[in-house]
């Protein structure tokens, strides 16, 4: 079966799927410029080795297909929603023909002129910026056996000039090997701040909740006697008491500026509890189970979570259009809910395109929790790889996978399973499925756990 599996066509593909989605990552900051300047080069290229400094061989169709398919790189947030799936399989093929297949295919017909050797050198060291080391290896040698092939039946015809290659070839390696190493190496200091980040966060959280914990507590308090102090000094300025003077309109803000700090105090308590949320610090305790309504934890969610403005809550989609019960403690389903949130945000913010929507699926014996952004979506490979913390895939698209890391442990803990769903370019969604339950649920209400 295992090697039914490595003929198949379609686990072919899905390999190529995968391999050109992860290639993709590391350059999709920069495809646009990429392309630009690919489309720009390539012509501009022909007219310096045709007219300014002409060489033996040259070819404006390559040229041309080569500017094409850059074009499709440079507007690559043009594309169709429908065929955005499509674009890491492009991306792969057009690094392919335009660095590895062409400069190679090049070099052999201009006979190994220094210009091309040296040209051909250059699209070595892009190919490394570009991809990780994987895709790199394999498409240098992809395009340099393609390359060859093409050569030997379009005018070569000689395997005594193609044998030449090979007193060059070791300086190509070189230059992959030792690229692929600096890679490795930018790769893994880009963790590493990934997960000193972290850590910054979660330390920063535990400095300052006791002061925000202090200030919350002062806050009850105040709210307790604001409204008593207002009142005697209304009743003071009626019986003509020498009281200061306080401006009517400065009455009406200080009857709400204690809410606005309560409200303030709790914003800033949620974001220190998302920053600080870890796998390996959350405690869930059966004791603290209880039967809970999944939408009431979503309508906290949202109610509790700090948008940052009107447009990032109305990306939300969410109508309580059905129901169902689960067992387990509601505050750290809240939290989460919140973390999920967080991170479908964070890739349609990023992505300047896409909404979130929530919905709910009933089964006999499980129950769902969809939810969906339409924003970047990641490799379907890296799916999994998601909820195993900070230190395992870091992805661009995902605000925080050391919360991820969190929903996993929690969900579990609530005899539950977390699942993503995935297809690049397209759509992430994560899948909460939890145990069915047929008590009626306490009500969750909207707070926040310190």
């Amino acid at each position: 079966m295992f090697q039914r599996e490595l003929i198949s066509p379609l686990h072919w593909a899905s390999a190529y799927r995968e391999l050109a989605a992860r290639s993709l990552e590391q350059a999709r900051p920069n495809i646009s410029a990429i392309g630009w300047v690919g489309f720009i080069g390539f012509p501009l290229y022909y007219f310096v080795w045709y007219a300014l400094v002409p060489q033996a061989y040259e070819n404006l169709s390559l040229r041309m297909a080569g500017a094409i398919l850059c074009l499709g790189l440079a507007l690559n947030n043009r594309w169709p929603r429908e065929l955005r799936g499509l674009f890491p399989a492009y991306w792969f093929f057009a690094v392919f023909f335009c660095l590895p297949f062409f400069f190679n295919y090049m070099l052999i017909r201009n006979e190994f002129s220094v210009i091309w050797l040296l040209s051909n050198l250059i699209s070595v060291v892009l190919l490394v910026m570009l991809v990780d080391w994987l895709s790199s290896l394999l498409l240098f040698t992809a395009g340099t056996i393609v390359a060859a092939t093409f050569a030997y039946y379009n005018g070569v015809g000689n395997l005594e000039l193609l044998a030449r290659y090979g007193e060059y070839l070791p300086i190509f390696i070189f230059a992959l090997i030792a690229g692929s190493i600096f890679n490795y190496k930018s790769e893994l200091l880009r963790r590493e701040r990934h997960r000193a980040a972290h850590e910054f966060g979660q330390n920063l959280a535990r400095e300052l909740r006791p002061s925000l914990n202090g200030m919350r507590a002062g806050m009850l308090g105040l709210a307790k006697f604001m409204p008593d102090l207002l009142r005697a000094y209304q009743i003071a300025r009626n019986s003509n008491l020498p009281v200061p003077n306080i401006e009517r309109r400065e009455l009406v803000a200080l009857e709400g500026v204690v809410e606005r700090i309560r409200l303030e105090a709790e914003h800033v308590n949620t974001l220190f509890e998302m920053a600080s949320a870890d796998a390996r610090n959350v405690t869930i305790d059966p004791n603290t189970f209880s039967v809970r309504s999944i939408a009431d934890c979503v309508d906290a969610a949202l109610q509790t979570y700090p948008f940052r403005s009107d447009r990032e809550r109305q990306r939300i989609v969410w109508k309580r259009d059905g129901d169902f019960s689960f067992l387990g403690n509601d505050s750290l389903m809240i939290r989460v809910l919140m973390m999920l949130i967080k991170n479908s945000l964070y890739s349609v913010t990023r992505a300047g395109k896409g909404e979130i929507s929530i919905r709910i699926g009933t089964g006999a014996e499980e129950n769902y929790l969809f939810i969906r952004e339409t924003g970047f979506g990641i490799p379907a490979a890296q799916t999994s790889a998601i909820f195993e913390g900070a230190s395992s895939y870091v992805d661009p698209t995902i605000a925080s996978s050391g919360g991820l890391a969190f929903c996993k442990a929690v969900v579990e803990g609530f005899s539950g399973e977390i699942f993503c769903r995935s297809e690049y370019g397209r759509f992430t969604e994560f899948q909460l499925h939890l145990p069915a339950v047929k008590r009626s649920p306490l009500r969750a209400v909207p707070r926040v756990v310190a």
